[in-house]
């Protein structure tokens, strides 16, 4: 139903128009096509994802609740880096903001009040 799938994606959608990429509450990573809403790939991550996933031409970009952000390669699925930047020792309610991307850098914001900026 469409309660059951708001559920299921209530973290957000990231999508360039041509693949939509989701995370469920526990942990999977869903690549879909955007015309046909079949899946292309799934991944499990390390963690909760509390935002939706920004998703580039070739690359699709995930915040974990503990500090990790990691790329993930559109076509296929295959993991193309992590940055751990880990997270405070006590967190009640981890960080949701999403990762920015332009042509060079990821930013990335975090719970303990730091921010990144990972070149490409």
């Amino acid at each position: 139903s469409l309660q059951q799938a708001e559920q299921q994606w209530e973290n957000g959608v990231g999508t360039n128009g041509t693949v939509l990429a989701v995370v469920d509450g526990r942990a999977n990573l869903f690549m879909l096509d955007a015309k046909t809403g079949v899946v292309l790939w799934h991944s499990i991550v390390q963690n909760q994802v509390l935002a939706a996933p920004t998703v580039t031409s070739d690359t699709t970009y995930i915040k974990t609740i503990d500090g990790v952000v990691a790329a993930y390669r559109n076509a296929d699925g295959a993991l193309l880096w992590t940055y751990n930047h880990g997270g405070p020792p006590l967190m009640l309610r981890a960080s949701s903001a999403v990762v920015a991307v332009n042509e060079t850098t990821v930013y990335a914001a975090f719970s303990d009040g730091q921010a990144v900026a990972l070149d490409l």
